[in-house]
């Protein structure tokens, strides 16, 4: 819940305990410390008072503590004395620290125990102060006010509480046997059923997201078949079998039915430990999760076609020690189901997919909970990774285009001054930013970005703004110019994007000059525009009708169509854009990977196919090394470096992305090509 005051708690705190004390003036009182009123039982308050104050009470007691808070605050303003005044108080100590305001309610409570030590909420008080310690961090303290609570507070429950708490601090020592032990106590001997839940949660937090292996062992061996055992037993059950460690997984199965014959599990640990006893021959699996009905069926159909192809490249023997398991993510299965699936079977140690950035976040809770890798080869949404330490892709996102193609353009081509002219959108608008900040890290200079609209196929108003001029206004300008003696305009200049360059004429007369010509000179090397083809094919036209004809064209993998030649060929002679896979490429595993791709299937393989081919043989060659469980696969994706993929050269960041080295094209003779 969020809490508007939280931000003027201090300043109002300060100013209701120095106003009430000002109105005491008995005795000189330091403005760092805020005093509160002394309490004179004889005086009551007014029935009005009361009915503020009743108020306040039933809003607090509703949980509506911001109208609780200006209730109280408002009968501070009309009772400076009286008993009710300590309780006015604290409870503005309590509303500030449901608010997460801890520091604030720490003065509240510090206050009223230094003034009255003996009052009636004394008690509580002290409770509160120590749960305030606890969430800023200040354990010493802390723990010293629960220990003596422990001892001392009359209230059984509040015993208990400290003791949960002291155990939270235990656990933060890292000392997790004390901690178990302390949670032990509470949850067999609390007669409270909420109390003895959180210390339950609390053991199961400790045992299932804290505890090695070896350290489970050992207190299984001291614990037994008392309470917490079954839980650690559970938790050294379920970690060998996701570690594929069959001895291991078998004696703890039979273990567990030795130890707890009546445990409410008991079925369904007899079926684990059958199922073992009954395999023989136990295969690695790798999962696929693709749309393979639907809208999207030729999506994945392209992506399997890459999968298998890497699958049929294994040896005999590998093919028989690993299998894959192919599922639609248009079954009707929702994305978690098939997950929670999928990772419920140990032998699945990663799955290549979802190919979808949607289903990507969908996934990603359950990856992590199942410490399942998912590796998607065509997923560019932004932020992914972060969303899992087990989601991995090697696809073509907007970052690496941005960076590998303005890399592209200042170190091999030696470009320096760039505009950007791009489309409105989140793809266009990405690429800029990425485009605009590699550049500038170069020491290249961008001059401006200027947007379109995805629905716009007249660019004029963009154009002109990038300096193009039509030809009859160049030479109107270009003669006018010449005629008034004026000096060329100067590129340093803020907003200057192109001048007149003459080639001079004839003066035919004191004020006419005959064949004049005139070109434009452009203040910039290049224009990076991060579109796709339709729009690229509409908008290079016009840049030449307006004489912006010199400049180098950048582009991404949107340029990638046929179209884009048929439409705007003849103006793309000095062009470049990127691309994360190009079929007619001259490097040997490209080549090689086409011609096993149309052996096998009769087509070009796209870059869906291409990615998940890289992506399946990636994982594969990690299981060929043996790296055959999930937690083993995501440490050895985390290690791929310059992996040379048929998508580029591929490494994969501490963050799970991919960082490629991509194809830059050019088009010449009518035709896409490699550029050199």
């Amino acid at each position: 819940m969020t809490f508007p005051f939280q931000l003027n708690a201090m300043i109002r705190l300060l100013i209701l305990f120095l106003s009430i004390a000002c109105t005491l003036a008995t005795k000189p009182v330091c403005a760092e410390e805020p005093v509160i009123p002394v309490v004179d039982q004889a005086e009551a308050p007014p029935l009005d008072k009361l009915n503020v104050l009743s108020q306040a009470e039933i809003f607090f007691h509703s949980g509506k503590f911001i109208d609780a808070k200006l209730a109280y605050e408002k009968f501070l303003d009309l009772e400076h004395f009286g008993e009710n005044n300590l309780l006015a108080y604290y409870r503005l100590g309590q509303i500030e620290q449901e608010s997460g305001a801890f520091q604030s309610a720490l003065m509240f409570y510090q206050n009223l125990s230094r003034k009255f030590p003996n009052n009636t909420y004394a008690q509580e008080i002290s409770f509160h102060i120590a749960q305030c310690y606890f969430e800023i961090g200040q354990y010493q303290q802390a723990e010293e006010l629960f220990r003596r609570i422990l001892l001392k507070h009359p209230d059984r429950q509040k015993r208990w509480h400290s003791l949960l708490y002291l155990a939270q601090l235990d656990q933060r020592r890292v000392d997790y046997e004390a901690s178990i032990d302390k949670l032990k106590q509470v949850h067999l001997q609390s007669d409270s059923a909420s109390i003895r839940e959180k210390a339950n949660e609390l053991i199961e937090t400790i045992i299932n997201q804290h505890l090695t292996v070896g350290f489970l062992v050992s207190m299984l061996d001291t614990y037994q078949s008392s309470y917490p055992g079954a839980t650690i037993l559970l938790k050294l059950i379920s970690t060998y079998r996701l570690q594929r460690n069959t001895p291991a997984y078998r004696n703890a199965l039979e273990r567990f039915l030795v130890l707890f014959p009546d445990h409410p599990l008991k079925v369904n640990i007899e079926n684990q430990l059958r199922a073992v006893q009954q395999t023989t021959i136990v295969k690695v699996k790798l999962a696929a999760i693709l749309p393979l009905s639907g809208k999207l069926a030729l999506t994945g159909q392209k992506t399997l076609q890459g999968i298998q192809l890497a699958m049929n490249r294994l040896s005999p023997e590998l093919r028989s020690e690993i299998q894959l398991i192919v599922k639609d993510s248009k079954s009707g299965q929702s994305i978690s189901e098939i997950i929670q699936e999928l990772g419920n079977d140990p032998d699945v140690v990663a799955v290549i997919g979802p190919i979808l950035s949607p289903n990507l976040r969908q996934a990603a809770s359950d990856a992590e909970a199942l410490h399942l890798p998912l590796f998607s080869p065509t997923a560019s949404g932004e932020g992914l990774p972060e969303l899992s330490h087990f989601i991995f892709r090697n696809s073509l996102t907007r970052d690496n285009q941005g960076r590998f193609i303005a890399e592209h353009a200042v170190n091999k081509l030696g470009l320096r001054r760039f505009m950007i002219l791009y489309p409105n959108e989140e793809y266009g608008v990405r690429l800029k930013e990425v485009f605009e900040l590699e550049a500038q890290a170069l020491g290249a200079e961008v001059l401006t970005s200027i947007p379109y609209e995805r629905s716009q196929n007249d660019f004029k108003e963009q154009i002109l703004q990038m300096g193009g001029i039509s030809d009859d206004l160049l030479e109107k300008i270009g003669k006018k110019q010449l005629l008034d003696g004026e000096e060329p305009a100067d590129f340093s200049q803020t907003g200057v994007f192109s001048r007149p360059l003459y080639e001079m004429g004839n003066w035919s007369s004191e004020n006419n000059i005959e064949d004049l010509k005139v070109d434009l000179e452009l203040g910039y090397d290049a224009i990076f525009i991060p579109g796709f083809y339709d729009k690229v094919g509409l908008i290079v036209p016009q840049l030449v009708f307006y004489n912006i004809d010199t400049a180098t064209l950048l582009g991404a993998s949107g340029w990638n169509s046929p179209e884009l030649i048929e439409h705007a060929g003849k103006y793309l002679k000095k062009s470049f854009f990127v691309d994360g896979f190009f079929s007619e490429s001259r490097e040997p595993r490209v080549e090689d990977f086409v011609n096993r791709f149309k052996k096998v299937f009769g087509q070009v393989p796209s870059i869906l196919s291409a990615q998940s081919y890289d992506a399946t043989a990636i994982l594969l060659d990690l299981l060929s090394d043996k790296l055959i469980t999930r937690d083993k696969i995501k440490e050895g994706l985390l290690k791929i470096k310059n992996y040379p993929g048929v998508s580029g050269l591929t490494s994969i960041t501490d963050q799970g992305e991919s960082d490629k080295q991509l194809f830059t094209l050019t088009i010449k003779d009518k035709k896409f090509t490699e550029a050199d």
